[in-house]
């Protein structure tokens, strides 16, 4: 092949990824622009602090999102031979424009508003994963998630409407959220399993509006919920060179084995045999 030809098939490799993430964001900007915001109404930019809102379950959320986000993006990068570190810079900085979009078409919508706190949040998960993968080039630790229908939600406000899988996203008193900490990679002189993990969990009750209970509505007392419990690493557990499997198994890694866990809250301590 002709060194012009050579040089024409490198450049496209190494701007696929960047073409396939800017397809990306284009789908999810028209998404959001025409069907997320479909019913609230276009108003001036404006701030919105939230940051006591929710007991900072939403604010965890975030740091979720842009966690598995920066994820994503970096494997994209490295599948096209990026170098590590070229990879953790622009996969940081994808995640910060995609998540920075959702804030600012939040601050010009009805009901949303720009948040310093969710940019913070947003920040912090670019960091857990950018920090592990720069120093132990692997995630020791795995931001996951699980959810539990809590009763409470068929009385909070809203709700009346959500089918399930709505409510997965936004009963907020039904979501845990996990830092998962495989103990092998820790411990590697160990007899530990590869795939056994102890994760630590939080999560929220008793909230029926973002910040302040209705007082027309059955009292509930709202609580911080923390969590102890073992994992499965299932990425560990079932070692695959496929890709397709391999897909699937980080995938489902994302979320919380069910397992028994020990649960401390302003009420006590309560153990859970199986709790997802």
């Amino acid at each position: 092949m002709a060194d012009g030809q050579t040089d024409s098939v490198q450049a496209k490799h190494l701007y696929t990824p960047i073409i396939i993430q800017s397809a990306v964001y284009a789908t999810g900007t028209y998404y959001l622009t025409q069907i997320w915001y479909a019913d609230h109404q276009r108003v001036p930019f404006h701030f919105y602090n939230d940051n006591a809102g929710w007991l900072q379950v939403d604010k965890v959320a975030h740091v979720f999102v842009s966690y598995h986000v920066n994820d994503i993006s970096f494997r994209i990068f490295r599948s096209y031979n990026y170098s590590k570190k070229h990879s953790l810079i622009y996969s940081g900085i994808t995640t910060t424009v995609f998540q920075t979009t959702i804030e600012v078409l939040d601050g010009i919508y009805e009901g949303y508003g720009f948040s310093w706190g969710d940019m913070i949040a947003n920040t912090a998960g670019i960091a857990v994963f950018t920090a592990q993968q720069a120093l132990w080039n692997d995630q020791r630790i795995i931001l996951k998630f699980s959810y539990s229908r809590d009763p409470i939600a068929d009385i909070k406000p809203g709700f009346e409407n959500n089918n399930q899988v709505t409510r997965i996203f936004t009963d907020y008193n039904g979501q845990t959220y996990w830092a998962s900490l495989n103990l092998k990679m820790f411990f590697k002189q160990s007899n530990v399993p590869k795939w056994l993990s102890f994760a630590f969990g939080y999560g929220a009750n008793g909230m029926l509006k973002e910040f302040e209970n209705p007082s027309h509505l059955p009292y509930h007392e709202k609580y911080r919920q923390f969590y102890l419990s073992p994992d499965i690493d299932l990425v560990a557990l079932f070692h695959t060179r496929k890709k397709g499997v391999k897909f699937l198994l980080r995938f489902f890694n994302t979320f919380k084995f069910p397992m028994p866990a020990v649960e401390i809250n302003k009420f006590g301590t309560t153990f859970h045999w199986l709790y997802f």
